[in-house]
């Protein structure tokens, strides 16, 4: 899954923008982690979310997912959620391998894949209330 999803996000962490190796750790860059967006522990209560569709799977450096102030089971701010959709969106309409997998898993209009989005976000909220996590953007924007 690395491989697939590092085409759009091209060597960067999805939150921070740090730079990632998809295929392997070097000194100056580790392997990154595929993180749920929406955190896997929300699956017992959210079942028919399917979050570990592609539609929910980033890559995040290993900062942002699991160290000290890491995303770990926490739900992503909002604006991050503009961002998948933005990605998702970007390998429907690019005709990536992935491009019928997430119209399955979500919807077929863009509106359809919003709303689907925001539904599911709005049902991870209400299970896990508190603070939404974010990083600081730690290189330049590159999606």
């Amino acid at each position: 899954m690395r491989g697939a999803l590092d085409g759009y996000q091209k060597g960067h962490c999805f939150y921070c923008y740090a730079r990632i190796n998809a295929e392997e750790a070097t000194a100056e860059v580790p392997l990154c982690d595929v993180d749920h967006f929406l955190p896997h522990v929300l699956g017992r209560v959210m079942p028919q979310a399917n979050l570990d569709g592609v539609w929910n799977l980033v890559l995040a450096c290993p900062d942002c997912n699991r160290g000290d102030g890491g995303k770990f089971s926490r739900i992503p701010a909002k604006k991050y959620l503009e961002r998948l959709h933005r990605r998702n969106e970007y390998l429907i309409t690019s005709h990536h391998p992935l491009r019928e997998t997430i119209i399955a898993q979500t919807a077929a209009s863009p509106k359809e894949r919003w709303e689907f989005l925001s539904r599911v976000y709005a049902a991870a909220e209400a299970a896990l209330p508190g603070a939404k996590w974010e990083t600081k953007q730690r290189e330049e924007a590159t999606f």
